[in-house]
């Protein structure tokens, strides 16, 4: 397996390096934004940690398919629990003690804190004991957005990858090599979305899910259905708030593209614009407690008006 992330030459260079040598930390922080590729590197190196092969992660044995598929017996992940704002304490002392078991599988074990940066103070109290004695069969990788959440006592004791969005080239370079599209394209979708990869490749994979086709759809029958149909289009995310956020989202996307060919070509944009004010304002209630049924019919209505 080749190293996941585009740019970060620094961090590559350095974490190459220690798997070579097999010196991984036993304790690492991953630091970057949303998006930066924290996640992905955390399993790529958990993927190094359990791999059965001499060159690793080799991404083919048993290992680093379980690792993949996140069921392997010795990698833990702790999350945020539903609901919750803050990795809790009883989180931490149970990982602390499932730590001081023998791994199942491996020669070691891998624990991931995903969002770190929220655990409290008693929290990270607890998880600075298993850092300070760890057994030697452990690895801890805490992913934040900033170390700067952290006790110094817990920074102290782990090695910090920090990343960085790469360039706007390279980025595009990267996705156009890994997603099957052209690197102008891969550009217009990276200035779309802040020049953040991960944001980026993020839009990309939901441009194939279910909202970004109904909201294909629903301009199609804006313009070629009845009302009734529009209505039925989005009926499926009347109880569906986070899907009914993706919708607008695609929607705006959509329609900005066609105001953009609109004016190259030098046609009239009025009616895109109408839309596409539209479909800001629903977005913008959907911030707070509007009826979905009620919103979905109200822009239907608004969508077909001449």
């Amino acid at each position: 397996m080749r190293f996941p992330l585009a740019g970060n030459g620094g961090v590559k260079k350095a974490i190459e390096q220690a798997i070579l040598q097999n010196r991984l930390p036993h304790a690492i922080i991953i630091e970057g934004e949303s998006g930066s590729g924290k996640t992905m590197l955390s399993r790529f190196l958990a993927a190094a940690l359990l791999c059965e092969q001499a060159e690793n992660p080799c991404g083919a044995c048993r290992a680093c398919t379980l690792t993949k598929a996140g069921t392997h017996p010795d990698l833990f992940i702790t999350e945020l629990e539903d609901k919750k704002k803050n990795i809790s304490v009883e989180q931490i002392r149970n990982m602390r003690n499932e730590a001081y078991i023998r791994p199942q599988l491996s020669d070691r074990k891998v624990f991931i804190v995903e969002e770190a940066d929220t655990m409290n103070p008693q929290s990270q109290n607890a998880i600075l004991k298993v850092l300070e004695e760890p057994p030697g069969d452990t690895v801890f990788i805490l992913n934040v957005r900033s170390r700067a959440a952290l006790l110094p006592t817990i920074i102290s004791r782990c090695v910090t990858y920090t990343l960085y969005d790469p360039d706007t080239p390279e980025a595009a370079a990267y996705i156009s090599a890994n997603f099957d599209m052209s690197e102008s394209d891969a550009v217009n979708l990276l200035n779309q979305n802040g020049k953040s990869i991960g944001k980026a490749i993020s839009a990309m994979k939901s441009k194939k899910s279910g909202t970004y086709q109904m909201a294909v759809d629903y301009l199609y029958l804006a313009e070629n259905g009845s009302l009734y149909e529009l209505i039925a289009t989005t009926a499926p995310l009347e109880k569906e708030r986070v899907k009914a956020s993706e919708f607008f989202g695609h929607l705006s996307f959509l329609l900005m593209g066609r105001i953009r060919e609109s004016a190259v070509n030098g046609k009239s944009t009025k009616k895109e614009f109408r839309m596409y004010n539209v479909c800001k304002e629903a977005e913008a209630a959907l911030q707070s407690n509007v009826n979905l049924p009620l919103l979905f019919c109200t822009t239907a209505s608004k969508f077909k008006s001449k």
